[in-house]
């Protein structure tokens, strides 16, 4: 069974897409690749911080029982517009996206 894992792409606009990908085309086909979305929010312009601002899942969990992929909510991104992709662990940004200590107090805790 092939596994399926989430990935982050990081579009020219600085809107940012989390979702598994469906299929990315071949070099020599349309240049695209096709994604259903996860999450999607920005990357703030100042210090490229990443906000989500849609969460999927509630849509998806209400019709419940369909495969995720018949309710046509795949995107069709270009890849000319991606700044960048990277595989996206969900485990990973809860622990870092939950931090409430600043680096200073993280420091403070380091064993000496």
């Amino acid at each position: 069974m092939e596994e399926k894992w989430a990935v982050e792409i990081t579009l020219k606009s600085n809107k940012v897409y989390v979702g598994r990908v469906l299929k990315i085309a071949r070099p020599h086909e349309k240049n695209h690749i096709r994604l259903l979305p996860l999450m999607s929010g920005y990357r703030n312009t100042s210090d490229m911080t990443l906000h989500f601002t849609t969460y999927y899942s509630k849509i998806y969990r209400h019709f419940e029982g369909k495969e995720a992929s018949a309710l046509n909510m795949d995107l069709i991104i270009e890849r000319s517009n991606v700044i960048s992709a990277n595989r996206f662990d969900f485990e990973i940004y809860r622990l870092f996206g939950n931090q409430s200590e600043t680096p200073q107090e993280t420091q403070k805790k380091k064993p000496k």
